[in-house]
């Protein structure tokens, strides 16, 4: 299923959706004094380190993340959507050169149902109308982010086994609620600058599908999440960073002590607002959905650091769907665009001027430095544009 338009205009999707394939890319390295050319290391972090995710309101440690050593961090928990309100955990975690990625994206949910008295969908939430697979949402992504698929990558047969007996035990309770899911992932590639970027993505996928005892009726709603981890290196280099990340058991866990707290002070809430709700349900449901539309904004505006000129830029041609898309490719990759005599590339975002010579890149963030001279060739200066070529 890849119905792209139908991606609803939300920040989430809107950092996956719509990376043109026609543009080609470059990568500027991290010193500004050596060229994207540069080769990159050869081997992966082996040595790891853990990571802490709070919140901020329990003033807990809400998730633990490891992660190589080596590896910058950043993370936050998102307090779930409209479609699934269960927490989960965001973070990226990056070699120095930034040739190396273990991201986990942000979930993506979606819901429906059968009842004419059933919720609508809220903007943080995908329009998908049916149960997706691992492998299809892989195949969904890989649309999406306009990536090479290469082939399917084999899953650890333990984590494989122990969630398909996870679901099993739930749908054994029965209760009139069946769970389904599934574990895939895939090897992509694409060029970037001058490497051959190799990336797999892991999909886990989570349906609960919840039969309203109605007599004469048949109805029923249905909530799904995919669950997207990310990792990246240079041709070459993937197949260990992957081997120690699965060898670690790499990647977010859940502090239990939070969860419990989390999910008693959500139920204490809920004793103490039951008046309330029923008195003002609607009401109630549209203050709901305005403090999660808050902590998305407030996770976004965290994950953007230093493109805040850009994003508000974005936020006001919110219906030029196509640029925006392109700008927040452009966020989700670190990367911008830009323009000059020899056509329009993708490089870093890390720095504030590109030169160029017409086969090769100088970045810098010192505004009074100038290649020509210094280095062979006729450099001009670069002009940032928008993430599909516009300018700004």
């Amino acid at each position: 299923m890849r119905h792209k338009g139908r991606l609803v205009a939300i920040l989430l999707a809107l950092a996956l959706l719509g990376c043109s394939s026609k543009t080609s890319t470059a990568l500027a390295p991290t010193d500004s004094s050596t060229l994207a050319s540069a080769a990159p290391r050869s081997s992966a972090d082996q040595t790891f380190r853990t990571e802490a995710i709070a919140d901020p309101t329990l003033r807990m440690t809400a998730y633990e993340v490891k992660i190589p050593a080596s590896f910058k961090f950043q993370g936050m928990y998102v307090a779930g959507t409209s479609c699934v309100s269960s927490p989960f955990p965001v973070f990226r975690a990056y070699s120095p050169d930034g040739l190396k990625e273990f991201r986990a994206l942000p979930r993506f949910d979606w819901s429906w149902n059968n009842s004419p008295y059933g919720a609508r969908n809220g903007g943080d939430c995908l329009n998908i109308k049916q149960e997706l697979s691992p492998q299809e949402f892989i195949k969904y992504l890989v649309g999406v982010l306009q990536v090479a698929y290469v082939s399917e990558s084999p899953v650890p047969q333990d984590p494989a086994a122990s969630y398909q007996k996870t679901l099993s035990d739930l749908n054994a309770r029965g209760g009139g609620m069946h769970s389904s899911g599934g574990k895939a992932a895939a090897l992509v590639t694409y060029k970037n600058g001058s490497f051959i970027i190799e990336e797999q993505i892991s999909v886990t996928t989570l349906c609960m599908k919840n039969m309203m005892n109605i007599p004469g009726q048949n109805w029923f709603s249905e909530n799904c999440s995919a669950y997207v981890n990310l990792v990246r290196a240079p041709k070459g280099q993937l197949a260990s960073l992957v081997s120690a990340i699965d060898a670690q058991s790499g990647g977010a866990s859940v502090n239990q002590q939070w969860s419990n707290t989390y999910n008693q002070t959500m139920l204490n809430n809920m004793v103490r607002q039951n008046a309330e709700i029923m008195r003002q349900r609607q009401v109630a449901f549209e203050r709901g959905q305005a403090i999660r539309a808050q902590q998305h904004q407030q996770f976004m505006a965290q994950m953007q650091a230093g493109t805040d000129a850009s994003m508000a830029r974005a936020a006001q041609v919110a219906n030029s769907n196509h640029a925006i898309a392109q700008d927040w490719c452009d966020y989700s990759l670190d990367q911008q665009t830009v323009t000059g005599q020899s056509g329009t590339y993708k490089v870093s975002s890390a720095y504030s001027q590109t030169w160029s010579n017409g086969s090769q890149y100088y970045q810098t963030n010192d505004p009074n430095t100038n290649p020509n001279g210094a280095l062979s060739g006729n450099w001009t200066l670069q002009t940032k544009v928008h993430g599909d070529g516009t300018p700004y």
